[in-house]
């Protein structure tokens, strides 16, 4: 063994010692970080899959009959992709965001490209749905405490977006 390599497998050596401090410091916040980041961005998708079938607080509403009546489903956060969100809390499962079970004809449906209608009860954000996914394309505006019929995006949205 070369005298580099067994000064390297020293870590008597105290420069050895600073340099396993620093990169076991790396590491770890490398580790802190992925895992911050991964659940800042599942929680607001896990709660518009697991929370938003009950009696849920979330403020818009798509229904998949232009007449508000057949299924629905609740949102309270953004999507980017209506047809790809993080399914059961991890980023790894993904699947469609789909109507609510048994409340009508519609149920279990994707909601990307099979929303009619929509409701917006928020007092300070209208809900914009997007023909695209990544809030992309054209645009129907679902103005505060109202319901509307799709029209740019019926039957054809993919992202549900925010805006003051």
């Amino acid at each position: 063994m070369s005298r580099e390599i067994k000064n390297m497998t020293n870590l008597g050596d105290p420069r050895m010692r600073k340099r396993a401090r620093w990169c076991a410091l790396g590491a770890a916040t490398a580790i802190a970080w992925t895992t911050l980041g991964a659940s800042a961005t599942a929680a607001p998708n896990r709660d518009n899959v697991e929370l938003a079938c009950g009696g849920s607080k979330y403020k818009f509403r798509f229904h998949w009959s232009s007449s508000l009546n057949g299924s629905w489903r609740n949102l309270g956060y953004s999507e980017w992709n209506l047809g790809s969100v993080p399914q059961g809390g991890t980023i790894n499962a993904s699947g469609p965001l789909t109507f609510c079970p048994r409340t009508g004809r519609g149920s279990g449906q994707s909601i990307m490209n099979n929303a009619t209608a929509a409701e917006n009860s928020h007092s300070k954000y209208r809900g914009w749905v997007y023909y695209n996914s990544g809030y992309k394309g054209a645009v129907d505006k679902v103005p505060t405490f109202s319901s509307m019929r799709l029209k740019n995006t019926f039957n054809n949205n993919a992202s549900f977006q925010w805006k003051s």
